[in-house]
């Protein structure tokens, strides 16, 4: 007898094919496009076509028609952060003690919104801000400079006096220039920097740990918070001198722009509050009494030195 062998039969089955998305590769995300059109930086021309959303973003450019700028929310170790989340709203001009561009937070693309927006903030609750002075510094704002000379926002003269200056300001930094103009000062800060620009020159003073306790056991700001001071000519006989002797300048507490409050546990309350329309006050070197703090701008510290082109 003969038998019959087959070769087996191997079946092969094809691979489903499958409609699951999560089978499929993803596609690729597309990138969000950084490039942002405006108009204008003018806060009483806007449109809801300045309205731009800058959410997350590390570098975003911003196109005039005076040409095009990288911004940046703020820089660690050289590299960029990106704006925070909701980073919605209108860049603008802000008129005040430290002019510059910033960011006003609104919702919606409607211009009608701006009076009740607040303006985008560093993590410090100063606001985002890119300062007059480093507009005039720095040829990467060229665009921005060009855009408000010609929307007549500041002259070119202001831009000319300015490039003798630094390029860079800190956020604690305050721009005047003259004696009775009004800036912020953070009380907690270890020291807040002042840059006073005249036509013919610039300088830099500091007003370094001038609400600190100095006794032994606690050497420390007791307080924080953001106050509104000027400086003014002392008005007490003793500081009295004729011209052309430097004079001798006091603070004034104009606006407190956020609450005082202590940060010492139990704290006693030794150095004096600044008083909103009050001269700021300080202990004197024993600690019997309050004084007024001055400055004599004839026998001024190195810090203070330069406060003097104030009084020219």
């Amino acid at each position: 007898m003969f038998a019959l062998i087959l070769p087996r039969l191997v079946i092969r089955f094809a691979r489903p094919y499958s409609t699951c998305i999560a089978d499929t590769p993803p596609l690729k995300q597309r990138m969000k496009p950084t490039t942002r059109r405006i108009q204008t930086l003018n806060r009483d021309l806007l449109t809801a076509s300045d309205f731009v959303d800058l959410s997350h973003l590390r570098y975003p450019c911003i196109q005039l028609h005076t040409g095009s700028a990288k911004f940046r929310y703020m820089s660690s170790n050289q590299i960029g952060k990106p704006f925070p989340p909701n980073t919605r709203g209108f860049l603008y001009w802000h008129h005040g003690t430290n002019g510059g561009i910033r960011f006003r937070l609104v919702p919606e693309p409607d211009p009608n919104l701006f009076s009740t927006g607040t303006d985008l903030l560093y993590p410090n609750a100063v606001p985002w801000t890119i300062h007059l002075l480093s507009l005039a510094c720095n040829s990467e704002y060229a665009s921005i400079k060009a855009k408000l000379t010609a929307d007549r926002l500041v002259d070119t003269a202001s831009f000319e006096s300015l490039q003798k200056g630094p390029a860079h300001l800190s956020r604690n930094s305050a721009l005047i220039h003259r004696l009775d103009q009004p800036f912020e000062l953070d009380i907690s800060s270890q020291s807040n920097t002042i840059l006073i620009i005249s036509p013919t020159r610039w300088g830099k003073a500091l007003l370094p740990k001038f609400l600190r306790d100095w006794r032994a056991s606690v050497r420390s700001v007791p307080y924080t918070g953001r106050i509104l001071v000027r400086f003014e000519l002392s008005p007490f006989p003793e500081h009295a001198r004729p011209a052309p002797r430097p004079p001798v300048i006091v603070l004034r507490v104009l606006k407190i722009l956020s609450p005082i409050k202590v940060i010492l546990p139990q704290y006693d309350m030794y150095v004096p509050v600044p008083v909103e329309g009050a001269l700021l006050e300080k202990k004197s070197p024993r600690g019997l009494s309050n004084r007024v703090f001055s400055i004599d701008l004839e026998r001024a510290r190195k810090v203070h030195r330069n406060l003097n082109i104030l009084v020219e």
